[in-house]
């Protein structure tokens, strides 16, 4: 028995359109997740095929010529191109997840090639041109700016925190976007880039995804529920009546003016494929809207938009799995009944020459023919480099026992081995300092270095798509002793274990995979783990052993899994049943069998042996302080970081119920896991340096 959430009151679906102008065509080619027309030819990224690609087609209206296909890009989603970000050239930039940024040359449509991989803050996801520069949303870590002066070594300008960002538009020297968990727009001041400034929040009636700007008017569209519904009771009538768009006129930018939110007449929320744009095509508005097809509205009055068209797109294959009978996750809400007919997702849409070209996920690509489909464009503005380091603006200085030092790269991680300090640095590789700070070598990786651990006289790397390296040092230069490419799968964080026989490495955005790395000339993967439901985004893995032997990793939203590293047999522990988000974190304490989870603004201890709901535990908090981030234990105190948001709490835990704050601190950058040192703490800060902290 499974559930079928399918409400007939729902009215007909597809709507009825009198007199539909849409005409359908399947081409012969495989469609994907994000696509862009400009010039005649039309651009297309597929993360399935030719492991993660860029194909490039000579578009005629219907006639579609394949010119080029670069593979290789790893877990693809957006793409944009520009004809003015480098003279003479035209650039794509394809956003790829946990691969980062690609920028690619394009202008022989028969030959591009890559000009740079680029290390994002994090999953790269939305991305636009503007001016010289490229603006990439990182999900929720932020949307970054990169100076392409050097299309071969793009430079860092700056970051802002919006939520979590999916889409992105720049227009007159402003940036918009589509967070999509806040159901919100936000927008910010980028005239001068190195110095953005925070203009106005819009909120949405669902989540807020794809923006576009047209005429002085803002669009943007949305899915799934309003925050007043109850998320977890479908029976609630508000549950699914967020799926629809907005237009807003923003001639006035300080103070924008809503002029009409249109509710889809359905209900609607699938957890797959949650992507929705907007698309204003001339007198019309084109919203793609993954199950729910394309509709096209006449937005010639904006105050009142009227539905003219619609397509549902007919699937080949089973898209939508309802899941079964008693599962607790949030249950899908459908126009349609999926046990007789399924729809396939749109997953992007472009408009040129008249046609709307069509990405569907794992189906093909289509054409549809229609008036309403005119190629667009918008002013981007000019903007400024700025003269002022967006990084100096943490409030203290060296006098309150806090120095920063910037460095080459993006610092995503510290490990401490002797009296040297190491220093994943991204694109500028492992970085070597004495415990004052000062540099004493380089050391140049294949990949990203994203993550570095160290343990029993060795250091682990992660290397982004080059995989995992274990390193041996010798005075200040390290000597790679073992490392494997994992199938060039990315690696974004190692644990190695304390008896030397496991690597535990969050690969790609869902697995976690265990390496036997007892003999280092033969490297093995014994396991590979997917959790239900959720994703691996960031330090998801336990980065200490409970015990010196139980380690663990929770993916989003989802259960704790534990491993037991002891004996001959690898097994599994008890799963505990914390039900954490990406932004929180667990850590091994001192106390045997128990770890430290942050969770509902404070932090739970528990037995890892027990089956536990974290929301029956007491939650021990700090007074003034709600946290979230990553936890990192040493003797009797706390250092919990967060990323998202800039923060880090120093905790003396003394006593593990009754936290005592040390010391708070908000920096720019994006504090990772704490290194704690002698004389106090040292913290990564993504593109802000290390901040060495005094204690």
């Amino acid at each position: 028995m499974v559930y079928q959430i399918y409400k007939p009151e729902n009215g007909p679906f597809p709507p009825p359109i009198p007199e539909t102008k849409l005409s359908l065509c399947k081409t012969e080619f495989a469609g994907g997740n994000g696509i862009a027309c400009l010039g005649g030819y039309l651009y297309l990224v597929n993360r399935a095929l030719e492991g993660g690609s860029l194909s490039i087609f000579a578009a005629d209206g219907e006639a579609l010529m394949p010119l080029a296909t670069l593979g290789g890009l790893g877990n693809t989603r957006a793409i944009a191109v520009s004809d003015t970000v480098a003279a003479g050239r035209r650039i794509a930039a394809v956003t790829a997840r946990e691969n980062g940024l690609y920028l690619i040359d394009v202008t022989d449509p028969q030959a591009p090639f890559i000009c740079c991989h680029y290390n994002t803050v994090e999953f790269a996801t939305g991305v636009t041109f503007f001016s010289h520069f490229v603006a990439v949303a990182c999900r929720s870590f932020g949307v970054e700016f990169l100076d392409l002066t050097d299309l071969s070594a793009p430079r860092h300008v700056s970051s802002i925190r919006a939520g979590e960002v999916q889409s992105i538009v720049v227009h007159d020297g402003v940036l918009y976007t589509g967070s999509w968990r806040e159901r919100q727009v936000n927008a910010f001041d980028i005239s001068d880039v190195a110095r953005p400034r925070a203009i106005f929040t819009l909120p949405q009636r669902g989540r807020a995804d794809g923006v576009w700007i047209k005429d002085g008017k803002l669009f943007v569209a949305f899915g799934h529920h309003p925050a007043s519904a109850d998320f977890d009771d479908c029976e609630d009538p508000r549950y699914g009546r967020g799926n629809g768009f907005a237009i807003f006129d923003i001639s006035d930018r300080e103070n924008p003016k809503e002029l009409s939110v249109t509710v889809f007449p359905i209900r609607y929320y699938y957890s797959n494929y949650d992507m929705w744009n907007v698309t204003p095509c001339g007198n019309y508005a084109v919203v793609s809207h993954t199950f729910n097809g394309i509709w096209v509205y006449d937005v010639t009055d904006p105050t009142a938009p009227v539905l003219v068209d619609h397509a549902a797109i007919p699937a080949t294959r089973q898209h939508i799995k309802l899941p079964e009978a008693g599962r607790t996750l949030r249950l899908p809400m459908l126009p349609f009944d999926p046990t007789k007919v399924q729809y396939a997702p749109v997953t992007g849409v472009a408009a040129e020459q008249g046609r709307l070209y069509i990405t569907v996920g794992n189906e093909n690509l289509f054409i549809a023919k229609g008036h309403y489909f005119a190629p667009l464009q918008h002013a981007q503005g000019a903007v400024r480099e700025g003269d002022t380091c967006y990084y100096d603006t943490y409030a203290g200085d060296a006098a309150d026992g806090v120095e920063i030092l910037h460095t080459k790269g993006q610092v995503h991680a510290i490990a401490l081995l002797g009296d040297r300090v190491y220093a994943a640095c991204g694109m500028g590789g492992i970085r070597v300092f004495d415990t004052a700070l000062n540099e004493l070598s380089a050391c140049k990786t294949e990949g990203f270095a994203m993550d570095i651990r160290a343990e029993s006289g060795k250091l682990y790397a992660a290397l982004g798509a080059a995989g995992v390296a274990i390193y041996k040092p010798e005075g200040d230069t390290l000597v790679r002793v073992g490392g494997t490419s994992l199938e060039g799968r990315p690696c974004a964080q190692v644990v190695p274990s304390k008896n030397g026989k496991y690597l535990f490495v969050h690969t790609g955005d869902k697995p976690l995979s265990v390496l036997d790395i007892t003999d280092l000339a033969d490297i093995r993967e014994v396991r590979r783990d997917k959790g239900v439901p959720g994703l691996l985004y960031h330090r998801q893995l336990v980065h200490t052993g409970v015990d010196g032997r139980y380690y663990g990793g929770y993916w989003h939203a989802g259960n704790i899994r534990w491993y037991d590293t002891e004996g001959d047999i690898f097994a599994d522990g008890a799963a505990v049943q914390g039900r954490l988000g990406f932004p929180e974190g667990v850590t091994a304490t001192a106390q045997p069998h128990t770890a430290l989870a942050v969770f509902g603004g404070g932090y739970v201890a528990f037995d890892i042996r027990k089956e536990e709901q974290f929301s029956n535990l007491p939650i021990a908090r700090i007074e003034g302080v709600t946290l979230s981030g990553k936890p990192v234990v040493a003797g009797n105190m706390l250092y919990v970081c967060d990323r998202l948001e800039g923060d880090v709490v120093i905790a003396d835990i003394s006593d593990l119920a009754v936290p005592r704050l040390v010391r708070r601190l908000n920096f720019s950058g994006h504090p990772d896991l704490a290194c704690p040192i002698k004389e106090g703490v040292l913290i990564p800060l993504g593109h802000q340096g290390i901040a060495r902290v005094l204690l």
